[in-house]
């Protein structure tokens, strides 16, 4: 729901590039939460794509001003959302099974 409500205020480009951090964002919260060691080539993954983001939601706020942000906030929840689904579901199915 809130992916749907943020593209009413961002362009579906930058609503694809913030849910496709999903990966960079697993890693990280894993590391955090999980204790998981986080390599060399994964950090500059992390570093490289959240800069990438940066840059190209940049413009698009430049445009709509506070709006674009509110609804960029709106998409990295959802994406939050599903990290944390990602996190717990991969750390409960082991030791409940998937029954």
């Amino acid at each position: 729901m809130l992916d749907f409500i943020g593209l009413q205020y961002v362009s579906a480009g930058i609503e694809r590039l913030i849910l496709f951090l999903f990966p960079a964002l697993t890693v990280l919260l894993s590391a955090l939460f999980l204790g998981r060691r986080i390599g060399m080539a994964e950090a500059v993954a992390l570093i490289l794509s959240y800069i990438g983001i940066v840059f190209a939601a940049q413009q698009e706020v430049s445009l709509d001003g506070g709006n674009a942000l509110f609804g960029a906030m709106l998409i990295f929840g959802s994406t939050l959302a599903y990290v944390l689904y990602l996190i717990g579901s991969g750390e409960l199915i082991p030791r409940v099974g998937s029954r």
